[in-house]
């Protein structure tokens, strides 16, 4: 039997896939909207009709007109909620007697706007040409009328009965919402239209707003229960966790590819070139993907950024974003291709798979047939399972026939990017590298698990989807998955990933062919039957030649590394320079004094007084008291009984990070000194506070306030109500007159401040209402033009409050600290830079000394399991700290949350593992000689000097520490304030361990770092000019991302640079090449400034336990210097 010709085998194989074909298209056409069905929008304007429209109706109905110079963005949006809420209580057809009307929730988004400029157009058109949504944005402090609530309400009324036709007799007036701004009053009132209810507790509301006595905006939409979005919060709860299930498994399987990959460089088995090839694929489709579809990017354009800054910023982000799916395709390919290869002989190799050759082989041929029949038959099979599921319960939201991709100019290139990315990352993550690496894991004895396994990983990868039930998607997914799995047993990984391919791409090019548009129709098809191409070509040549191309050298057991692959990266590593073997040599006196200098000089500076950001923040009274004491006020108030309810306490001011525009960097840049805003923030803002909550499992109602930490008051105090819970309904001057009240009781003289803002909102069952009054200009209490503020409320029966004001900070300067500038895109662009090249240079490393053989990878996955076994048990805190979202997610049910919070924990400790694993074989592959200063006679000789190290090391931190304060005591309008940075370890119930992660974590990345840049100082940057480059890349790299204003870079770049040259006199004077000294001494430091963080914070039980992490590591330090008995290198 000839092996290149058709047999009755093979005729019966294209007979079975011809008829798995035919069916599949058939059940593809007829049910695939029953399975799949498809919101409907009557498209009677397109997106350029509707721009006329929407400038119509800004200058007949706004009187506004936007400006020449003014730039266009425009795109196809709609309510999600809304779309999602209707179908699934009312099905698919039911929710279609409701979209498009009378519930109007498709549109074309229009804007207009103008770079660094506030003022923009917004106008929103649906298809049918009606006006849904209108918005004038215009300044802050822009000069406007003052009107009172009567005659703003008026001017609303006319816009809404006159200008926008609407009958005053089927609308029902709800709320009204009053806004002060600095030379104006802004209003916005909302109504409600009678007898538009398409489920019951649904209403559609219409909002018009005024900015001064101009109409500034307009909306109607459709008002979603809050107790329906709950529920729906609560399903996809459920998906969640499902999907957080895939992701362990998903670690797990980059683990083992990490493992893999090194293992496979020792024994020179990566194809560099075949991995090389398909990352740079990945790298050119997402980047030509990104520029098509700059236009969509357009819309989104804050106007706080340059025009230059954001062109700069998005091409960047374009930039590293490819290249960065480029090397994790790159990656991906070279850990999998070596597996398949090995473990599938007699499969088609995938370097040769794409070649012309391959492609004339009958195997090519078969598989291509194959791919393409799968994709008929994975549509027919998603249609028939959809069909079943349906019929017993399950539900996914229907589909748009529309997508902003038709308004790109290639959206062909999403056909393809989409079409290729998913299918080479999932199929060779979850087929061509899964199978065989659990088929070796289990000796072969098990490859039906090697199947199951990674095919339901899989599956629940896609569970995040909002199908019900939460699992039907991964149950989907995961079953194709093991038919996929078998298939590429048999068959090979090409036909898997023909299928995947064409089945992704299509879905894609949907839209695309059912257009109107002959070049999206062409297009489209050519790129989603881009790999049916190929089998017609061998089907051609087999007709014309009489036979197919011979397999000969195609497959994967006739395939081995290049010759000239080696000599191209052997000449690469031999290039580099290694380290010599040394013996230990005792610090000289020399390096001694250095080292005693450092620390004197350390402590003096400590000692010079200099005030210090938040020096006030201590935390005498224990969290236990606190929640007590709230406890007690919810008991006194008649608010709750405190039993029934679960309660939790964080600290109010802890280590997150404030954003740029953060009233408190405001008022630190204008008190006039750290001192003052020291002042402010204690005595007039109260700040130091434990935060407490209290709730109980999936129920709506929860309470939330603080207590001080060193006085015990209560500082603040508020319920959060259910939207249906019933209250009463007070007028709002009898709630206006409570909220005084209260304040006047605090000492609050009423008489000094302005009525700013009141809010009204009426909810079915109550009235809630918000007041803020504002000091009037000239109040010393005022801080330039941040405006001293204080608020109340009444929430139906509950009467909420602050002790403690607030502060308003000028909309022009947050709009200034939000800006994207030209000089601040390039310092991002420089700061990725500078990340990339250290991760693409230890990685180059890496790659080069493991071919080598001088990474101690064995070595390094055993010791990183210490870091790594305590960071996962400083994941039980994590449930602690997860409380707190879990507050403002209390729909979930408390066993789905803990689950996630499980999964999350072992994704984190597992990460975190493979991240030490990384960092210290890292360093074995830069100083792999010094790994003999490790043994135990190495260790005893320096076990002395590194107290001596230890002590440089910490006058150094002192050293940085000091000169922060007092150049922030010279500039403090200069100061990069991202934060108080109270540790959030001290609401833990275990601070001890996190504390030891903090150790081990903060101090190895310093470690990691220290060593690195030595490497490169004193082998390949030796030259002055590149010294001079690398500096320069060091204080990039330190310079934080938070900094906005050049006064802000100069005063973190002039820290850095004490932060630097202590660091190389460190180096180079103490340290000088004993790596013994630096780790030891790492840990020191870590034990040092976190008992200087536990004492500075003032909490008893957390010094007990940071004098506890001391006793710890200290003991485990001196046993590595002094007692061990093996050795250790």
């Amino acid at each position: 039997m000839d092996p290149l010709r058709l047999n009755r085998k093979d005729g019966l194989f294209i007979l079975i896939c011809l008829l798995v074909l035919t069916a599949g298209l058939f059940i593809s056409l007829k049910y695939f909207r029953q399975a799949f069905p498809e919101a409907s929008i009557e498209f009677r304007y397109n997106r350029a009709q509707t721009e006329s429209m929407a400038l119509v109706f800004l200058q007949d109905g706004m009187a506004l007109t936007p400006a020449s110079d003014y730039r266009h963005a425009g795109r196809f949006g709609y309510d999600g909620l809304a779309k999602i809420y209707l179908e699934k209580e009312l099905g698919v057809e039911g929710a279609r007697r409701y979209l498009g009307s009378p519930v109007r929730l498709w549109y074309w988004q229009h804007r207009w706007f103008k770079p660094s400029t506030k003022e923009e157009f917004r106008v929103y058109v649906t298809p049918a040409g009606e006006i849904v949504r209108a918005q004038h944005e215009i300044e802050e402090k822009a000069a406007g009328a003052n009107l009172p609530e009567d005659s703003a309400r008026v001017l609303a009324e006319r816009f809404l009965f006159g200008s926008m036709k609407m009958d005053p007799a089927k609308f029902t007036f709800l709320e009204a919402e009053k806004a002060g701004r600095p030379n104006r009053t802004d209003w916005v009132f909302t109504w409600k239209a009678a007898g538009i209810e398409p489920v019951k507790g649904s209403d559609y509301r219409y909002q018009v707003g005024l900015t001064g006595d101009k109409i500034g905006s307009y909306r109607e939409f459709l008002h979603v229960p809050e107790a329906w979005q709950a529920s729906f919060g609560k399903l996809r709860s459920y998906n969640r966790m499902a999907g957080s299930f895939s992701g362990v498994g998903m670690i797990l399987t980059v683990v083992g590819m990490v493992a893999l990959f090194f293992l496979r460089i020792r024994k020179r088995e990566i194809r560099w070139k075949t991995a090389l090839w398909f990352g740079i694929v990945a790298t050119a489709l997402m980047l030509l993907n990104q520029i098509n579809e700059f236009p969509l990017e357009l819309y989104g354009y804050e106007t706080t950024a340059s025009w230059s800054g954001f062109l700069l910023e998005t091409i960047l982000l374009a930039i590293f974003s490819s290249f960065g799916a480029g090397i994790a395709i790159f990656g991906l390919t070279a850990a999998t291709e070596t597996i398949y290869r090995e473990r599938y002989g007699h499969q088609m190799a995938i370097p040769r798979m794409f070649t012309a050759q391959a492609l004339r082989t009958k195997s090519a041929f078969k598989n291509i047939l194959l791919g393409v029949t799968l994709t008929a038959f994975f549509f027919a099979y998603q249609i028939v399972f959809y069909l079943t599921a349906n019929r017993f319960g399950a539900w996914s939201p229907s589909d748009v026939p529309y997508d902003n991709l038709l308004n790109t100019a290639m959206p062909w290139l999403a056909v393809l990017f989409i079409g290729f990315f998913p299918a080479v990352t999932e199929e060779f993550m979850s087929r061509a590298f899964s199978i065989p690496f659990l088929q070796m894991l289990f000796r072969n004895k098990a490859t039906w698990l090697a199947v199951l396994i990674p095919a339901f990983i899989w599956g629940f990868g896609h569970a995040e989807y909002p199908n019900e039930p939460f699992y039907i998607r991964g149950l989907e997914v995961g079953l194709a998955g093991i038919i996929i799995g078998i298939i590429m047993l048999k068959f090979g990984i090409l036909a898997p990933l023909i299928w995947h391919y064409t089945v992704d791409a299509l879905y894609t090019a949907l839209l695309l062919f059912r257009s109107d548009n002959p070049y999206f129709i062409i297009t489209a098809a050519v790129a989603t039957g881009l790999l049916v191409v190929p089998l017609l070509v061998a089907l051609i040549a087999y007709l014309r030649k009489g036979q197919f191309a011979p397999e000969t050298g195609l497959l994967n057991r006739d395939v081995t590394a290049p010759a000239e692959e080696t000599t191209i990266v052997e000449a690469v590593a031999e290039s580099t320079t290694e380290p010599t073997t040394v013996l230990y040599k005792a610090l000289p006196g020399r390096s001694r004094l250095i080292a005693s200098g450092l620390l004197a000089i350390g402590i003096l500076a400590a000692l010079i007084p200099c005030e210090k950001i938040g020096k006030f923040m201590t935390y005498r009274l224990p969290k236990e008291t606190a929640i007590k004491i709230f406890s007690d006020s919810l008991r006194a108030t008649g608010w709750a009984n405190p039993d029934t309810l679960r309660m939790a306490a964080f600290i109010n001011e802890d280590d997150s990070e404030l954003e740029d525009d953060d009233p408190m960097i405001y008022l630190l840049k204008h008190a006039g000194s750290v001192e003052q805003f020291n002042d402010i923030a204690d005595d007039r803002l109260g700040l130091g506070r434990w935060r407490v909550l209290a709730w109980v499992p999936e129920n709506r109602l929860r309470f939330m306030g603080s207590v001080h930490a060193k006085t015990g008051q209560i500082e603040r105090m508020f319920p959060l109500l259910p939207e249906e819970m019933p209250g009463d309904s007070l007028p709002k001057d009898s709630a206006r007159v409570l909220v005084e009240a209260r304040l006047l009781a605090l000492g609050e003289d009423l008489s000094k401040l302005d009525l700013k803002d009141a809010q009204q909102n009426t909810q079915p069952k109550r009235v809630d209402h918000s007041f803020t009054w504002e000091a009037r200009d000239g109040d010393p209490r005022n801080v330039a033009e941040a405006k001293y503020r204080r608020s109340g409320g009444v929430d139906g029966n509950y009467l909420s409050f602050g002790r403690r004001p607030w502060y308003k900070a000028p909309e022009s300067w947050q709009r200034e600290r939000k800006a994207t500038t030209t000089l601040c895109a390039i310092k991002d662009g420089l700061t990725y830079l500078a990340i990339g090249g250290v991760i693409a240079w230890s990685v180059l490393i890496l790659v080069l000394r493991t071919r080598k053989g001088f990474v101690m990878w064995k070595k390094a996955f055993l010791i990183a399991i210490i870091p790594g076994a305590v960071a996962l048990a400083a994941g039980f805190n994590r449930f602690h700290l997860g409380l707190s979202d879990y507050f403002f997610n209390i729909e979930i049910p408390w066993g789905v949350f803990q689950t996630t919070l499980v999964t999350a924990w072992i994704i984190t400790g597992i990460t975190l593992y493979l991240m030490f694993t990384v960092a210290l074989a890292t360093l074995s592959a830069l100083y792999p000689d010094a790994l003999n200063l490790f043994r135990r006679k190495e260790r005893r000789a320096a076990a002395n000097d590194v107290w001596v190290a230890a002590a440089g090391w910490i006058g150094s931190t002192l050293i940085g520490w000091s000169a922060v304060k007092w150049l922030e005591a010279w500039r403090p309008e200069w100061i990069i304030f991202t934060g108080w940075n109270v540790p959030s370890w001290l609401a833990v119930p275990v601070p001890l361990l996190n504390m030891l992660q903090f150790i081990l974590r903060e101090q190895l990345l310093d470690v990691f770092l220290l060593a690195f840049f030595a490497y490169l100082w004193m082998g390949p940057m030796k030259k002055t000019g590149w010294r001079i480059a690398l500096l320069v890349g060091i204080l990039i790299l330190l310079l934080p991302r938070s900094a906005v204003e050049p006064g802000e870079w100069l005063l973190s770049m002039l820290g850095n640079v004490v932060l630097v040259a202590t660091a190389y006199i460190f180096m180079r004077f103490v340290v000088a090449g004993r790596p013994v000294l630096l780790f030891g001494a790492a840990v020191v430091v870590g034990i040092f400034i976190v008992i200087v963080k536990a004492v500075g914070a003032g909490y008893q039980p957390v010094i007990i336990h940071a004098c506890l992490a001391a006793v710890i590591m200290l003991i485990a330090l001196v046993w590595w210097l002094y007692g061990r008995k093996k050795s250790a290198a």
